[in-house]
This record gives C-alpha cells, sequence and structure tokens, in this order.
C-alpha cells in the first residue's frame, strides 16, 4: 500500500514541476534602463508583424541575454501563448500585457517571455518569421513545435 502511495506521489509531483521548468523568469526591473519605458507608449499600436522602433527597443532591452545578443531592429516576430504555447497571440496583446504589469505593480520583473530566434530556412518554414516570443507558457517551446504551429495557422509574410 506505501509502495502504490509512493508511486502516486511521485507522479503527481513530476506532473506539477515538470511543466514549471518552462515559466522563463522575468528581467528585474531595476536591471533595465528606465529609458526604455518611454517606448511603451509607441508599442502594440498596429498589427503589422514588423516590429517598428519603439518595439525594437524595448525588446531589445527587456531580452537581451550577454551570451545570446539579438537585436529586434526591423525584424519580423510571432507572438505564441496559452498554458501549453499554441495559441497564436499578436504584439498588440503581449504589448498591451507587459503594459498592464507595469502599470499595475503586478510584479517586480517583466515577463519577456521566451525568445526563439529561427535560422533562414526556418524563417521559411515557418511563413517568414525572424523569431518567436513565447510568453505566458508553462511549456518551453520547440523550435520545430512553433515551425508548425505557424507554418500551419499563419498565411505567410512577404
Amino acid at each position: 500500500m506505501q509502495l502504490i502511495f509512493f508511486r502516486w506521489t511521485v507522479i503527481i509531483f513530476l506532473l506539477f514541476t515538470g511543466n514549471a521548468y518552462g515559466q522563463v523568469s522575468g528581467v528585474p526591473i531595476a536591471k533595465i534602463d528606465t529609458a526604455v519605458f518611454s517606448h511603451l507608449e509607441h508599442c502594440g499600436s498596429d498589427s503589422d508583424p514588423v516590429l517598428n522602433q519603439s518595439e525594437s527597443a524595448y525588446l531589445n532591452a527587456v531580452l537581451s541575454h550577454p551570451k545570446r545578443p539579438y537585436d529586434f531592429s526591423n525584424k519580423t516576430i510571432a507572438f505564441v501563448t496559452g498554458s501549453i504555447g499554441k495559441t497564436i497571440s499578436s504584439k498588440q496583446d503581449y504589448f498591451d500585457t507587459e503594459k498592464k504589469r507595469l502599470c499595475n505593480n503586478y510584479n517586480t520583473s517583466l515577463n519577456g517571455g521566451q525568445l526563439v530566434i529561427f535560422n533562414e530556412l526556418e524563417k521559411q518554414q515557418s511563413g517568414g518569421y525572424d523569431a518567436a516570443i513565447v510568453y505566458w507558457s508553462k511549456l518551453l517551446a520547440t523550435k520545430k513545435g512553433l515551425i508548425k504551429l505557424l507554418h500551419k495557422q499563419v498565411p505567410a509574410i512577404h
């Protein structure tokens, strides 16, 4: 009886903690140049997947990583959300979420999300996206899964 209880306890523990690894911790606000927040006013103002200058500046500050630098300038970015990272979103929804978090002081860090960068072949396969940002997802997204999702549900971008 104890062995069965132990097995079920381990299974339940793994089910609940196995998904938690996908939750990418946000960038502490204290580590971000506060000047970048002035760009938020001009972020998410259209549905064009190509980022404008303000959106690029904001994402460069929030998702920058010294070991893997990426410049968002003039990039075409897909936004994906949902508990398992399978819901295609928009940059308007992403930036609205970020603005609400900052205005309401929900957290001392920004969600940012998981950045998945595509190479040239993957860009073609995804429908023309340079990268994808997966946010508010409990699972880490894979390139293969994102490409399949974007290719299947989004018309090609030229």
